[in-house]
């Protein structure tokens, strides 16, 4: 579970948490853009699939977005993976 979310994380750091200057360089095609894009949308997906496979990797998703700091759980978002 770790590694799935961390892996999510990585690429959410790379896309700059999906900023307006992340989807504007998508946008006007920039390729590492492109790529890190590609790969967020696969880890999520990755991540989302993991997170859902059982209570117990729902429970472990809880508790590593409870133990993160507010401002770093807000921003990561674990639990929108869930459901």
């Amino acid at each position: 579970m770790r590694t799935a979310l961390a892996r999510y994380k990585v690429c959410l750091i790379h896309t700059h948490y999906r900023s307006w200057v992340h989807r504007f360089s998508c946008w006007i095609g920039d390729e590492e853009a492109v790529r890190w894009q590609t790969a967020l949308a696969e880890a999520e997906a990755h991540a989302r699939a993991v997170a859902n496979r059982s209570a117990d990797h729902e429970n472990w998703v809880r508790l590593i977005a409870i133990q993160q700091p507010a401002l770093v759980r807000q921003k990561d978002n674990f639990l929108t993976l869930l459901g």
